[in-house]
């Protein structure tokens, strides 16, 4: 990937806090913590997950952008989900967390040395990922739980109108 693809990305990663803002801005409190279906997640516990996976991109992101095979960390996320109480967490806090981090993140990648886009480490699951490829999962992981607080909204609200 060039110098300019990989800013056009860190720009749609970075567009990525405005994405996740209006999708859980739009939730009234009264739906955050009704699952959309049947042993489904809730709209908060998306939305916490969501910004817990922040922190854990934002440390991947600087131990493989510092340390070429660097390990890509790994977590249980039903487990933070469970044993962090996601289910009485502030949303407003965790929204303010997300969209900070990922600003914050996009400026260091932007500033990142031309070496460090060359740095690779091994995720448990997934194998040999470089700096592009945790950048392109991280755009699509915010894309797609933005997506689901969307789509989860749209039909608690259409079943209680």
């Amino acid at each position: 990937m060039n110098h300019e693809e990989r800013l056009k990305l860190i720009d749609r990663y970075e567009q990525g806090a405005h994405l996740f803002s209006e999708a859980l801005r739009s939730v009234p409190e009264n739906l955050l913590d009704t699952p959309p279906a049947p042993g489904k997640w809730t709209i908060r516990q998306i939305a916490l997950h969501t910004v817990d996976a922040e922190l854990v991109f934002s440390i991947r992101f600087r131990m493989l952008g510092a340390q070429d095979g660097a390990p890509i960390l790994m977590f249980d996320q039903d487990a933070w989900s469970r044993n962090l109480e996601y289910s009485k967490q502030p949303v407003d806090h965790a929204q303010a967390l997300f969209v900070t981090l990922r600003h914050a993140n996009a400026a260091m990648l932007r500033k990142l040395p031309e070496a460090a886009w060359e740095h690779a480490g091994m995720h448990e699951k997934r194998g040999r990922m470089t700096m592009g490829d945790l950048l392109l999962l991280f755009i699509k992981h915010a894309e797609s739980h933005a997506d689901s607080i969307r789509q989860a909204h749209d039909k608690l609200s259409a079943a209680a109108a």
